[in-house]
């Protein structure tokens, strides 16, 4: 198999469609995850160079498969944020991201004003979290 050429925002923009807004969103929070994997492992250091096709695109695929009727989305163990806030990103209803690991909870709880317009981060085990009806 041949190697492919990292992917970045246009590319990833040319493979999966979004607003300027949206690409605009996803570029912060992926400016955010390089910076901050360098402190504590939130992705593996060698995925960092092909982030939009490993992580974003990646995630991004599993929006097409969200029901229409869906209401919530929960994103257990959700570390960086994957795939989690970039499907909230993308639109997706009412995600919660689920962290039990206290410094990846810090990273989800940092992420600037749109996140907190999208998802809502919590740091706690999924055995703590109440059934949904």
């Amino acid at each position: 198999m041949p190697h492919e050429a990292p992917l970045g925002p246009q590319g990833f923009a040319r493979v999966f469609p979004v607003s300027r807004e949206t690409l605009a969103r996803l570029e912060a929070y992926a400016d955010l995850l390089i910076l901050w994997s360098a402190r504590i492992n939130l992705v593996g250091r060698a995925t960092i160079a092909d982030l939009w096709r490993r992580h974003i695109l990646d995630s991004a695929q599993l929006y097409p498969l969200i029901p229409e009727a869906a209401r919530s989305l929960i994103d257990l163990g959700s570390g960086a944020g994957l795939p989690g806030l970039v499907l909230a990103i993308l639109g997706a209803p009412g995600v919660e991201l689920i962290e039990a690991d206290s410094r990846k909870s810090a990273f989800l709880r940092v992420l600037p004003g749109p996140k907190r317009r999208f998802a809502h981060a919590a740091s706690k085990r999924s055995r703590h979290i109440p059934p949904m009806s």
